[in-house]
Protein backbone atom coordinates (compact mmCIF):
# COMPACT_ATOMS: atom_id res chain seq x y z
CA UNK A 1 0.00 0.00 0.00
CA UNK A 2 2.94 2.35 0.49
CA UNK A 3 2.01 5.84 1.55
CA UNK A 4 -1.72 5.25 2.05
CA UNK A 5 -3.59 3.80 4.97
CA UNK A 6 -5.94 0.85 4.66
CA UNK A 7 -8.84 3.11 3.70
CA UNK A 8 -6.93 4.55 0.74
CA UNK A 9 -6.82 8.09 2.24
CA UNK A 10 -3.42 9.79 2.75
CA UNK A 11 -2.40 9.61 6.45
CA UNK A 12 -2.41 13.37 7.12
CA UNK A 13 -5.44 14.24 5.00
CA UNK A 14 -7.84 14.29 7.97
CA UNK A 15 -5.48 16.59 9.90
CA UNK A 16 -5.30 19.04 6.96
CA UNK A 17 -9.10 19.22 6.64
CA UNK A 18 -9.57 19.88 10.36
CA UNK A 19 -6.86 22.54 10.34
CA UNK A 20 -8.44 24.24 7.32
CA UNK A 21 -11.89 24.18 8.98
CA UNK A 22 -10.42 25.71 12.17
CA UNK A 23 -8.76 28.49 10.18
CA UNK A 24 -12.03 29.26 8.40
CA UNK A 25 -13.88 29.39 11.73
CA UNK A 26 -11.29 31.80 13.18
CA UNK A 27 -11.51 34.01 10.11
CA UNK A 28 -15.33 34.01 10.22
CA UNK A 29 -15.30 34.89 13.93
CA UNK A 30 -12.93 37.82 13.31
CA UNK A 31 -15.07 39.07 10.44
CA UNK A 32 -18.27 38.85 12.52
CA UNK A 33 -16.58 40.70 15.39
CA UNK A 34 -15.49 43.51 13.06
CA UNK A 35 -18.98 43.68 11.53
CA UNK A 36 -20.62 43.85 14.97
CA UNK A 37 -18.24 46.64 16.04
CA UNK A 38 -19.08 48.60 12.89
CA UNK A 39 -22.84 48.17 13.49
CA UNK A 40 -22.55 49.31 17.12
CA UNK A 41 -20.54 52.37 16.06
CA UNK A 42 -23.11 53.19 13.36
CA UNK A 43 -25.96 52.93 15.88
CA UNK A 44 -24.10 55.21 18.31
CA UNK A 45 -23.53 57.75 15.52
CA UNK A 46 -27.23 57.65 14.60
CA UNK A 47 -28.25 58.26 18.23
CA UNK A 48 -25.79 61.14 18.47
CA UNK A 49 -27.21 62.71 15.30
CA UNK A 50 -30.74 62.43 16.72
CA UNK A 51 -29.67 64.09 20.00
CA UNK A 52 -27.94 66.90 18.10
CA UNK A 53 -31.03 67.53 15.98
CA UNK A 54 -33.22 67.66 19.10
CA UNK A 55 -30.87 70.21 20.72
CA UNK A 56 -30.87 72.31 17.54
CA UNK A 57 -34.71 72.32 17.42
CA UNK A 58 -34.82 73.42 21.07
CA UNK A 59 -32.36 76.21 20.27
CA UNK A 60 -34.49 77.47 17.36
CA UNK A 61 -37.66 77.42 19.50
CA UNK A 62 -35.94 79.34 22.33
CA UNK A 63 -34.59 81.95 19.90
CA UNK A 64 -38.06 82.47 18.41
CA UNK A 65 -39.58 82.86 21.88
CA UNK A 66 -36.95 85.40 22.96
CA UNK A 67 -37.50 87.44 19.78
CA UNK A 68 -41.26 87.47 20.45
CA UNK A 69 -40.78 88.61 24.04
CA UNK A 70 -38.38 91.36 22.96
CA UNK A 71 -40.88 92.64 20.37
CA UNK A 72 -43.67 92.62 22.98
CA UNK A 73 -41.50 94.61 25.41
CA UNK A 74 -40.67 97.27 22.80
CA UNK A 75 -44.35 97.60 21.84
CA UNK A 76 -45.37 98.01 25.49
CA UNK A 77 -42.77 100.76 25.97
CA UNK A 78 -43.98 102.60 22.83
CA UNK A 79 -47.63 102.44 23.98
CA UNK A 80 -46.66 103.73 27.44
CA UNK A 81 -44.80 106.73 25.97
CA UNK A 82 -47.75 107.62 23.65
CA UNK A 83 -50.29 107.38 26.46
CA UNK A 84 -48.04 109.50 28.69
CA UNK A 85 -47.85 112.24 26.02
CA UNK A 86 -51.65 112.31 25.57
CA UNK A 87 -52.19 112.58 29.32
CA UNK A 88 -49.77 115.53 29.56
CA UNK A 89 -51.59 117.44 26.82
CA UNK A 90 -55.03 116.98 28.43
CA UNK A 91 -54.33 117.41 32.14
CA UNK A 92 -51.68 120.13 32.31
CA UNK A 93 -49.41 120.37 35.34
CA UNK A 94 -51.11 117.61 37.29
CA UNK A 95 -50.92 115.43 34.26
CA UNK A 96 -47.27 116.42 33.81
CA UNK A 97 -46.52 115.07 37.29
CA UNK A 98 -48.40 111.90 36.43
CA UNK A 99 -46.52 111.72 33.13
CA UNK A 100 -43.23 111.86 35.00
CA UNK A 101 -44.40 109.01 37.24
CA UNK A 102 -45.74 107.04 34.27
CA UNK A 103 -42.55 107.66 32.31
CA UNK A 104 -40.53 106.43 35.27
CA UNK A 105 -42.74 103.35 35.49
CA UNK A 106 -42.49 102.83 31.73
CA UNK A 107 -38.72 103.19 31.91
CA UNK A 108 -38.64 100.68 34.76
CA UNK A 109 -40.86 98.28 32.81
CA UNK A 110 -38.71 98.77 29.70
CA UNK A 111 -35.58 98.12 31.75
CA UNK A 112 -37.11 94.97 33.21
CA UNK A 113 -38.18 93.78 29.75
CA UNK A 114 -34.71 94.60 28.45
CA UNK A 115 -33.17 92.53 31.25
CA UNK A 116 -35.56 89.69 30.46
CA UNK A 117 -34.66 89.89 26.77
CA UNK A 118 -30.95 89.96 27.65
CA UNK A 119 -31.41 86.89 29.86
CA UNK A 120 -33.20 85.13 27.01
CA UNK A 121 -30.37 86.06 24.64
CA UNK A 122 -27.87 84.63 27.13
CA UNK A 123 -29.92 81.43 27.34
CA UNK A 124 -30.10 81.26 23.54
CA UNK A 125 -26.32 81.77 23.34
CA UNK A 126 -25.80 78.97 25.88
CA UNK A 127 -28.04 76.71 23.82
CA UNK A 128 -26.08 77.63 20.70
CA UNK A 129 -22.87 76.73 22.51
CA UNK A 130 -24.46 73.42 23.53
CA UNK A 131 -25.47 72.74 19.94
CA UNK A 132 -21.93 73.55 18.77
CA UNK A 133 -20.52 71.22 21.41
CA UNK A 134 -22.91 68.47 20.35
CA UNK A 135 -21.92 68.95 16.71
CA UNK A 136 -18.27 68.72 17.74
CA UNK A 137 -19.05 65.56 19.68
CA UNK A 138 -20.83 64.18 16.62
CA UNK A 139 -17.78 64.89 14.48
CA UNK A 140 -15.54 63.20 17.05
CA UNK A 141 -17.85 60.17 17.17
CA UNK A 142 -17.83 59.90 13.38
CA UNK A 143 -14.02 60.07 13.36
CA UNK A 144 -13.94 57.42 16.09
CA UNK A 145 -16.28 55.25 14.04
CA UNK A 146 -14.03 55.58 10.99
CA UNK A 147 -10.95 54.77 13.08
CA UNK A 148 -12.68 51.73 14.62
CA UNK A 149 -13.72 50.50 11.19
CA UNK A 150 -10.19 50.90 9.84
CA UNK A 151 -8.73 49.19 12.91
CA UNK A 152 -11.16 46.27 12.58
CA UNK A 153 -10.27 45.93 8.89
CA UNK A 154 -6.55 45.95 9.64
CA UNK A 155 -7.05 43.43 12.45
CA UNK A 156 -8.95 41.17 10.09
CA UNK A 157 -6.21 41.45 7.45
CA UNK A 158 -3.47 40.71 10.00
CA UNK A 159 -5.39 37.70 11.34
CA UNK A 160 -5.96 36.39 7.83
CA UNK A 161 -2.25 36.80 7.04
CA UNK A 162 -1.30 34.95 10.23
CA UNK A 163 -3.69 32.11 9.40
CA UNK A 164 -2.23 31.86 5.89
CA UNK A 165 1.33 31.77 7.28
CA UNK A 166 0.43 29.02 9.76
CA UNK A 167 -1.41 27.03 7.10
CA UNK A 168 1.49 27.30 4.66
CA UNK A 169 3.90 26.07 7.35
CA UNK A 170 1.63 23.16 8.24
CA UNK A 171 1.07 22.17 4.61
CA UNK A 172 4.80 22.43 3.90
CA UNK A 173 5.53 20.25 6.94
CA UNK A 174 2.87 17.72 6.01
CA UNK A 175 4.03 17.60 2.40
CA UNK A 176 7.62 17.01 3.60
CA UNK A 177 6.38 14.14 5.77
CA UNK A 178 4.30 12.60 3.03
Amino acid sequence: MGRYSRSGVPPHFDYRVKLWESALLVEAALFLTALLAAEVAAEAAALLVAATLAAFVALVVAAAESAGLLAAGLLATFVAVISAAEAAALLGLLAAALVVVAAAEAALAAALLGLLAAALVVVAAAEAALAAALLGLLAAALLLFLAATEAATLLLLVAAAEVLVVLSKVFRHVSLLG
